[in-house]
């Protein structure tokens, strides 16, 4: 994904943006999250307050991928590595789960589970992150941008 590419969007170009639209799909996540998509709850890692964030999480058995989009300095990671015990609410129900980086060995399994298009409300995720028209490759090939250049990370359904 080359600069021009990516569509001047205040809220996937800055962390208050990023916030934002978080604070803004949660409710609907709460309802019935896409499928593809859930909630992670994380417990902050200065004030101990359980922090929520709506992220994309493609689960392949008792394993879920998730990606920082942002990398590792993005505040929900930093909280996951000083406390990898989270709550994952996804379809099927809300889990406790354990957080870790993708290993080497997990790495091919993890960028074909995470990168297949799963819901139409990838066109809409398409949307905020680029200019031109969202097609089903594409789609693919922005998660494939983001967790190659992203923090993948997995969290294990206990």
């Amino acid at each position: 994904m080359t600069d021009r590419d990516r569509r001047h969007n205040p809220f996937v170009n800055s962390p208050t943006g990023g916030r934002l639209l978080s604070a803004m799909q949660l409710p609907f996540f709460l309802l019935r999250p896409p499928s593809a998509y859930g909630v992670l709850t994380t417990t902050g890692r200065k004030t101990g307050k359980r922090r929520r964030r709506c992220i994309r999480a493609v689960r392949s058995g008792d394993s879920v991928y998730i990606v920082a989009i942002k990398g590792p300095r993005t505040g929900w990671v930093r909280n996951v590595q000083s406390n990898p015990q989270v709550r994952l609410w996804i379809r099927g129900g809300t889990f406790t789960c354990t957080v870790r980086e993708v290993d080497p060995v997990e790495r091919a399994e993890a960028i074909e589970v995470y990168c297949r298009m799963a819901s139409r409300f990838e066109y809409f995720e398409y949307a905020m992150w680029r200019r031109d028209r969202a097609t089903p490759a594409k789609i693919e090939d922005l998660h494939r941008a983001w967790f190659e250049r992203g923090t993948a990370l997995v969290a294990e359904i206990e």
